[in-house]
């Protein structure tokens, strides 16, 4: 064996002996710096996971309060009405507002189109009451109403005059015999109607109401205060007796009364109506000839007013509910009510009150039509399936709903 061949063999086994005690580390260590390069992507895969997830949540939370917000909105009856009628814009561009003629046409029913438009006399009578209760656009006459403001119109329509001394003692908290603007605020809030936000309700926003002087400093008495919001109930009824009188001679036809009446309530009852006159032609023409001026209108409005004592005198003279007859309903609307029509008159809204034409009225067919008339078809009355619904979501969302916002 050469020297060259004996290097050759210590070289061998040097290289061999530091392959053996130094590369099984680098390779532990290797593989070690690789699990922990895993751990690390493992651990951050967790953490962009949650970041992703996190992220999404958000954004469906923000995309599923907007839907709930839109939903909100759109099942407000009288925001709807609003915004379907609202015609014109505020000064800056940002507000929408409904002018006077808007706010007669969203009074009537839906799909209603025997209705003429009201002449500027007209009009200019009905904003000189509106103008008390509205704070003024411009230095104008016109009045025009934000979406507050028509609810505000709306709820003190519903108030009946019966009721305007409850309402006001209500308000009157100081027993003073007088209330403030704030006072009558704090009333609104308490007659808006269930549908109605009253977070995004605000008419001080919006500025002093007029009856209230410029400043909302004015207080005002009992006798204020019934005159106001009678002025305001005589005003929009006649000018929506004006919109049916397209002839403008001062009436219009028992018929034509009838459909206008049954138009706020479920299509149904319209249809109803038309077929038991057209089964019924001597009705039908007993019907067209009886005349309905703007005295017999004010007074069926009255039967308005009256809906929930004519509920309670059913209540209790009629317990077993047993259907009525039209003396019965002439003694009830007279004797019990107060109301003085002509035996025409009566015998019009029998018929008309007579959805299912078998010639008596039960205690259903007159509450749903008169509760129907009296809030504009707006608010129609429910199914009881539909209110054990309507109270069962409602419950959710204010319990445990608002927890997904």
């Amino acid at each position: 064996v050469t020297s060259k061949d004996l290097t050759k063999m210590a070289a061998k086994r040097c290289w061999s002996l530091v392959f053996r005690r130094y590369v099984p580390r680098l390779r532990s260590g290797f593989r070690r710096s690789l699990e922990v390069v895993r751990a690390r992507k493992a651990r951050f895969g967790i953490v962009g996971g949650l970041v992703s997830l996190g992220t999404a949540f958000q954004t469906y939370s923000i995309a599923y309060a907007e839907e709930v917000s839109n939903a909100k909105k759109n099942s407000n009856p009288l925001v709807s009405r609003f915004e379907k009628f609202a015609s014109e814009t505020s000064a800056d561009g940002k507000v929408a507002i409904m002018n006077t003629a808007g706010l007669i046409k969203s009074l009537a029913p839906d799909g209603w189109k025997d209705a003429r438009d009201l002449d500027p006399n007209e009009l200019k009578q009905l904003d000189l009451v509106l103008s008390k209760f509205v704070p003024s656009e411009s230095n104008s006459l016109a009045v025009g109403l934000r979406s507050e403001h028509f609810c505000m119109i709306h709820c003190l329509l519903t108030v009946a005059p019966m009721d305007y001394s409850l309402t006001f003692r209500i308000a009157d908290r100081s027993a003073s015999g007088t209330i403030s603007e704030c006072q009558f605020l704090d009333m609104l809030m308490h007659i808006l109607p269930p549908s109605v936000d009253r977070y995004g309700f605000d008419l001080e926003a919006s500025g002093h109401l007029p009856i209230f002087g410029k400043n909302g400093d004015k207080e005002l008495s009992f006798k204020d205060f019934e005159q106001h919001l009678s002025d305001l109930r005589q005003a929009v009824n006649t000018a929506c007796f004006n919109t049916i009188d397209e002839n403008k001679d001062g009436s219009v036809s028992a018929l034509e009364f009838g459909r206008y009446v049954l138009s706020f309530g479920p299509r149904n009852r319209l249809t109803d109506f038309e077929m038991g006159l057209a089964k019924n032609r001597d009705k039908k023409k007993v019907m067209s000839s009886i005349l309905v001026d703007l005295e017999s209108y004010l007074q069926y409005q009255q039967m308005h007013d009256s809906h929930e004592h004519i509920e309670q005198a059913i209540r209790i003279f009629n317990k077993a509910r047993k259907p009525f007859s039209l003396p019965e309903f002439s003694h009830l609307i007279k004797g019990v009510v107060g109301i003085n029509f002509t035996d025409q008159m009566l015998n019009a809204l029998f018929t008309i009150f007579d959805t299912n034409n078998d010639g008596t009225l039960d205690s259903d067919e007159l509450s749903h039509v008169l509760y129907s008339a009296k809030t504009r078809g707006v608010f129609e009355d429910k199914s009881y399936l539909r209110k054990v619904y309507d109270c069962s979501t409602g419950c959710f969302y204010s319990e445990i709903g608002y927890r997904f916002m």
